[in-house]
């Protein structure tokens, strides 16, 4: 612990000799947003200003990322740009690209321009000629080739294939086609001759819970996933399938549809709650942790560099399928999976290993920062990215309606009495300044 306090003192006195580094005045609820052309001109190979500085909404919940600062972006010129087109960020208005959010010179004004999403050139692009192999139902293999024509040296115009390549790609009058269509064995052709039910989708009406004003959205938005046939992982109360999306909103990013166990609905049901009430309270307690972690973030940000890397929580939504099921729609997090605090308040980890010491950091913080009313556990993910968080609070019951407080993993006063015996404050919990949990 000596040594622990040592450098600590070592990296505070680093730091105050250090000259200021200049600070981000950026209001945290909106961006400065000058638009930009989308090809450069003239002599000095600039993009032309597209009127004026604008002022963009952005959610002060997200994280500041350039995926972010894109869709944000993309979301308020959506009526003057068009559905074909992304967004490229700028480092000014000669360029170049920014493909990370350090290559942004200052986040006072960002630059943006809306240029031909490269997906939808991918099929033609991306993928040279390839030559495969497939079985038939009769057990023969047969032999095809996909081919793609070279890159359009046209920006404006770019050939694109559509769905499975039912629309040919555009070209100049007199020119041979280099389009080859897909061989079919005689097994695809007679399928093709009947009414197709198989689907390899699952429909999701993705409803959304606004933290600002702390109610549900009305308006569902209706998202198609591609969801694998295979579990990823299976827990105590539900099964998790990867799953993939082409709408604009979840196209981005991997996600993670987790189903509910048939075990986990009788449970639910023993607690007096629909499986409806609970999978929202799942996101409800989901977004508190989300809110807590960030919290936790904004008071470290003057030690960051003693304090190091914090834990986060991802985005998360309440589903409800085409099959009549509740799910969770969350962002799939790759990694070796890793558990810090069990929802018993008992701890998992060394003591001395330092994501352990933050973890429990985060869960003594939760507890002082409620007052003591409530306190943060099951913290487990991958990295410093968590996920399938629980509360224990004080009170098992509300006082007035007598609702069952937060999920069926909320064992209350058992789960706090017992992290506050094995809790030990480390360098971290001193550095939020946190006091000594009273047993």
């Amino acid at each position: 612990m000596a040594d622990a306090w040592k450098r600590l003192n070592e990296k505070v006195k680093a730091k105050r000799t250090k000259k200021n580094q200049p600070k981000d005045h950026r209001r945290k609820d909106e961006l400065t947003v000058q638009h930009l052309s989308a090809e450069v001109s003239g002599k000095a190979q600039k993009y032309t200003r597209i009127g004026p500085r604008e002022f963009v909404p952005f959610d002060e919940t997200e994280e500041l990322t350039i995926g972010n600062i894109k869709s944000t972006c993309e979301r308020h010129f959506l009526q003057k740009i068009g559905k074909n087109l992304v967004c490229d960020i700028s480092a000014g208005e000669q360029g170049p690209s920014c493909k990370t959010l350090a290559q942004i010179p200052d986040l006072k004004v960002v630059y943006v321009h809306f240029i031909p999403d490269p997906a939808d050139e991918g099929d033609v692009n991306s993928t040279q000629n390839s030559t495969r192999k497939r079985k038939d139902a009769t057990g023969e293999s047969s032999t095809y080739t996909e081919f793609n024509p070279p890159p359009s040296k046209s920006r404006s115009s770019p050939s694109k294939l559509m769905h499975s390549r039912q629309k040919l790609p555009t070209q100049a009058a007199g020119t041979k086609s280099t389009y080859y269509p897909r061989s079919l064995s005689i097994s695809d052709m007679i399928k093709l001759g009947k009414i197709n039910t198989n689907t390899a989708t699952t429909i999701v009406r993705i409803f959304r819970f606004d933290m600002e004003v702390l109610s549900w959205s009305k308006v569902p938005t209706t998202v198609e996933f591609y969801e694998d046939k295979e579990a990823i992982g299976t827990g105590g109360f539900r099964k998790a399938f990867k799953a993939t999306s082409k709408h604009p909103e979840f196209v981005a990013t991997t996600w993670v549809i987790k189903h509910y166990l048939p075990s986990a609905l009788k449970c639910i049901s023993d607690t007096g709650q629909t499986i409806k009430q609970h999978n929202r309270k799942v996101v409800q307690m989901h977004l508190l942790a989300r809110n807590f972690a960030s919290q936790l973030e904004a008071e470290i940000k003057e030690e960051s560099e003693v304090f190091g890397t914090a834990f986060r929580y991802r985005k998360i939504f309440h589903g409800e399928t085409d099959k009549g099921e509740y799910v969770t729609v969350e962002e799939f997090i790759p990694g070796q999976f890793k558990k810090f605090v069990n929802n018993t308040g008992q701890t998992c980890v060394d003591p001395t290993d330092e994501m352990a010491q933050k973890a429990e950091c985060l869960t003594h913080f939760t507890y002082e920062r409620s007052k003591k009313k409530l306190m943060l556990v099951d913290i487990q993910g991958s990295g410093y990215d968590l996920f399938d968080p629980e509360i224990a609070s004080t009170d098992l019951l509300d006082e007035g309606d007598k609702q069952y407080l937060y999920c069926t993993g909320n064992l209350s006063k058992v789960a706090i009495s017992t992290f506050v015996k094995e809790h030990t404050c480390s360098l971290f919990c001193n550095l939020l300044g946190l006091p000594a949990i009273e047993n």
